[in-house]
């Protein structure tokens, strides 16, 4: 009986004749295009309504064709007419997909079994209560009785030129793929709204009008393109969705009127004719003219797209970027590759655009497809932009100061002809201007470094008050770390994680490592001891922050899973071999904890595994795998093994180049010391490294001391017998007398002057020295300035 209806029923529908109706053989198939099975017919009058077109004979529908899919601007109606056979057992709910948001006016009727059509609207022509489905993208659901055919027509209508790619596909594939396409546009919009936001206020700050006017421009592009494709009164007004059409307006009239005032300044309009002048100006104005006719005459035909007026002014913008373009090239202005680029893009979007409206271009603008789409290439040349006056403000900078070093030489030499007095102002003037610098480039840290500071200030009072202050160091160090770690993962660089190897003091650096070692032992009651070869290389070029996390992650894993207990760490070369400029060490942390079961070693290497005896321990299982992680990056390997007190001993060996101190960019770590004050007392830097000497003259020139630099023991006794000096700092290694020997020297011909061990090494004492002989303090490189700076203070009282 059910087949008899139907049959009836296509019998009675007198327009699914010349274009074969389409088949289902199982309901939640792949996606179908519709375009050959879809026939159409254009009312170009508008005025015929259902009854009439069932009416219609065969011969006035015609197969689809690129000019059907893309009518350009009209105010004809097109309809559509499609038969969907069912032939399958069971009831099949798809959706019709048009793949457009440019039409205002979507009608569907469909008949089902033995009732009557049913109609389904959509668009902004309809209040969103009246949709067949809310979504921003023409979308109608299809009912198909089990065995049967299925008559549908679809009606459309635009006040804008719309083009349409008609799909039938099923709910899960439709809700994937707006799902897809609103995640694109989520980010799309963040990533954007962001580079405009920054791009505005260094225009705002640096005064810089191509940038503003650029960035202005993209932002009401963005802004037209999200309200074009439904985000905005959809989703925020949808009882305002009939006011669409003239925010399209407003928007894409106010974003070539500030895309034409970023080509005045890109183009330099101003140095041009002033017919050329007159030329751009006069296309903003009759683009605003436009805009305020549009919203005074809303049901104007004459004011609609495809119209001799909007076509004019749409000529009319083209020939003004044309014939600036022209003549700003016959007059030599200062044009690079990108003045001439992105005006023949405005030019050739804005000509296909033209197209588009008339029906002459079929191909479907970008602009129909996704927001990314075409917003991204708008923040893409927004990016140049903004790329591109930074590094232009960078050059004049550049420019700037050499200009002014010069002028300083002029002066200088001028100044030095001049009597003496003034030459003194001049010296004083400088000296103040080094402290001054010295003292700002503290200043310029981030406020986490303020933490750091006030833990430095409070250990210098009581014991207890040393120790909080440590412990708040750490917890700031701890949390710079963790932000570099999430600027890592938001770049996605987790997975592959990118070594940044530069040279550092090992020593220094494995100095660090035993504080934090002694600190999180003591956390759990245990004990701390650490062993360093004496013959580690001094300097190497490593990722030290990957190597410190490996390291604290294994002492801190020791110290987990021990308790009162004792944990040890160890530093050896394995093979050093000075010509090849490499060195093998061996780095080992054991400990008398529970212990990792053998069968257990490898699966604890992996991402959230635990082993069965720390159940009762924090923690999700991690530690060993990023220290895995970052091994892999260094072409190292972790091996676990029984320590001999019964616990674990973690170990690796890493291969290390030799690096020289003359490739280091600092010889200390910045720091803030608000009290220290030289008072012009003499310095005198011994180091045969010439870095170490320029950038410790630079530290204390700039905290009021006088430095004097040498880069040899014997030039130093020189000094020493000629000038007065208050204080020496001395490196421990140096070719023919190293700094013991200059220290045995100095207390011989003068015991009381005070001598600080700045290197890179700790002391090592040379077999035979008097034990009377020794330095007054030692410090190993690189140390935080602030503790130089009060070390030299408590020497010097």
């Amino acid at each position: 009986m059910r087949n008899i209806v139907a049959l009836l029923l296509l019998v009675g529908f007198a327009v699914q004749a010349q274009a074969a109706s389409l088949s289902l053989s199982q309901c939640g198939q792949e996606t179908i295009a519709l375009q050959d099975y879809m026939q159409f017919y254009h009312d170009k009058d508008a005025d015929k309504g259902l009854a009439e077109i069932q009416q219609l004979a065969d011969q006035d529908w015609q197969p689809l064709n690129k000019k059907s899919l893309s009518p350009g601007v009209t105010r004809s109606a097109y309809w559509y007419r499609l038969v969907i056979d069912n032939q399958t057992p069971t009831l099949c709910k798809l959706w019709i997909d048009l793949n457009t948001f440019r039409v205002t006016d979507v009608q569907m009727y469909s008949q089902y079994a033995a009732a009557g059509w049913q109609t389904q609207r959509f668009g902004v022509a309809y209040p969103v209560s009246e949709w067949a489905s809310n979504r921003r993208i023409a979308s109608l659901p299809v009912l198909l009785p089990a065995q049967s055919s299925s008559p549908i027509l679809l009606r459309l209508q635009s006040a804008h030129a719309f083009a349409i790619n008609p799909l039938l596909l099923s709910e899960p594939a439709l809700v994937k793929e707006r799902m897809a396409g609103s995640l694109i546009d989520g980010i799309t919009i963040g990533v954007v709204g962001l580079l405009i936001a920054f791009s505005l206020w260094v225009g705002f700050f640096l005064r810089l009008k191509i940038l503003l006017t650029h960035g202005l421009a993209v932002l009401f592009y963005t802004l037209y393109m999200a309200v074009l494709v439904g985000y905005a009164f959809l989703y925020l007004w949808p009882s305002a969705v009939q006011w669409n059409g003239q925010a399209v307006i407003i928007l894409d009239i106010a974003a070539a009127v500030l895309l034409l005032s970023y080509l005045r300044v890109l183009l330099q309009v101003k140095k041009q004719v002033p017919l050329t002048r007159a030329l751009m100006a006069s296309a903003q104005l009759a683009l605003v003219a436009y805009l305020v006719l549009r919203l005074l005459l809303p049901h104007a035909q004459w004011l609609d797209q495809g119209q001799t007026l909007k076509t004019v002014l749409h000529v009319w913008v083209i020939v003004a970027i044309l014939a600036a373009l022209y003549c700003g090239t016959q007059r030599k202005l200062a044009y690079n590759w990108f003045s001439y680029f992105l005006p023949l893009v405005v030019v050739a979007q804005s000509i296909s655009r033209l197209l588009f409206t008339f029906g002459a271009n079929s191909a479907v603008l970008i602009e129909n497809t996704w927001l990314a789409a075409s917003v991204l290439p708008a923040a893409l040349l927004l990016a140049y932009t903004l790329a591109s006056q930074i590094v232009l403000g960078r050059q004049r900078e550049q420019l700037a100061l050499a200009d002014t070093e010069q002028l300083k030489r002029a002066e200088q030499e001028t100044l030095e002809q001049r009597v003496e007095l003034r030459t003194e102002q001049l010296r004083e003037a400088l000296r103040k201007q080094n402290m001054l610098l010295a003292r700002i480039s503290h200043d310029l840290r981030s406020p986490l470094l303020h933490v750091i500071r006030d833990a430095g200030l409070l250990q210098q009072s009581t014991a207890q008050a040393q120790q909080y202050g440590q412990s708040i160091q750490r917890a700031a160090y701890q949390q710079l770390e963790l932000i570099d770690e999430l600027l890592e993962y938001s770049r996605g660089e987790l997975k592959q994680l990118e070594l940044l190897v530069a040279p550092g003091y090992l020593f220094g650096f494995l100095r660090e490592i035993e504080e934090t070692g002694a600190f999180l032992a003591e956390s759990h009651h245990n004990t701390f001891n650490s062993y360093l070869a004496n013959d580690l290389p001094l300097l190497v070029n490593a990722d030290f922050r990957r190597l410190r996390q490996v390291i604290v992650n294994l002492l801190a894993n020791a110290a987990k899973f021990t308790q009162a207990g004792h944990i040890e760490l160890s530093v050896s070369v394995v093979q050093l071999d000075k010509q090849a400029g490499y060195a093998e060490v061996l780095f080992q942390v054991a400990d008398n904890g529970v212990g990792i079961p053998a069968a257990e070693r490898e699966s604890l290497l992996q991402p959230f595994q635990r082993g069965a005896n720390t159940a009762h321990q924090a923690g999700v299982g991690l530690g060993l795998y990023i220290v895995r992680q970052l091994l892999d990056s260094m072409h190292s390997e972790l091996h676990l093994q029984e320590s001999a007190s019964g616990g674990v001993c973690s170990s690796f060996t890493l291969r290390l180049e030799l690096a020289a101190e003359q490739e280091l960019e600092q010889v200390f770590i910045e720091g803030f010391s608000p009290n220290s004050e030289g008072q012009q007392r003499c310095v005198l830097i011994v180091d045969d490294v010439a870095i170490t000497q320029e950038m410790l003259y630079e530290l204390l020139a700039g905290y009021d001391y006088n430095p004097i630099t040498c880069d040899s023991a014997a030039e130093a006794l020189l000094i020493l017998r000629d000038s007065p000096v208050d204080i020496i700092i001395t490196d421990q290694v140096m070719p023919v007398m190293d700094g013991w020997g200059l220290l045995r020297r100095v207390r011989q011909e003068w015991p009381e002057l005070p001598v600080l061990l700045y290197s890179a090494r700790p002391p090592v004492r040379p077999a035979g020295l008097d034990a009377s002989i020794d330095f007054d303090a030692c410090l190993l490189k690189p140390a935080v300035t602030s503790e130089l700076l009060e070390q030299l203070q408590t020497l010097l009282r």
